[in-house]
């Protein structure tokens, strides 16, 4: 599987048993390579994806120059991928709206068309902060 996480194009390939260490997944910024464990249950392989493009962010963001420090990384990725797979888990149609809505096909409070300038000429991931 590939995954466009901003500007970069990642593979997602599982973890043989041999080489995972004791360890769910890993994320190489070298390699735009995210491993995940193929023998842990599919929720736990989820969680650990997420968990694993959050990691992805800071390198593909910079966010390791303007985010929270270095040591903080992996606590930040503790604390989202758990409650990010919950909010998709309980919402199964949110991942197909939040696409439409990123497409500008549809806005997220009516199934009309976006606005056509909304999000246009913004790359994914800039979106328009609220005020």
């Amino acid at each position: 599987m590939k995954l466009r996480i901003g500007h970069r194009w990642v593979s997602v390939e599982p973890i043989t048993a041999a080489s995972h260490d004791e360890i769910n997944g890993d994320w190489s910024a070298d390699l735009n390579r995210i491993r995940i464990r193929s023998d842990i249950a599919p929720e736990e392989q989820a969680e650990t994806l997420l968990h694993e493009v959050i990691h992805a962010f800071y390198s593909v963001y910079d966010l390791e120059r303007t985010g929270p420090k270095k040591r903080d990384q992996e606590e930040v990725c503790e604390a989202l991928d758990g409650p990010l797979a919950a909010v998709f888990q309980a919402n199964p149609e949110l991942l197909a709206m939040l696409h439409l809505a990123l497409e500008g096909r549809c806005g997220l409070f009516s199934p009309s068309k976006a606005p056509p300038a909304a999000r246009r000429g913004r790359p994914v991931g800039q979106a328009r902060r609220a005020a």
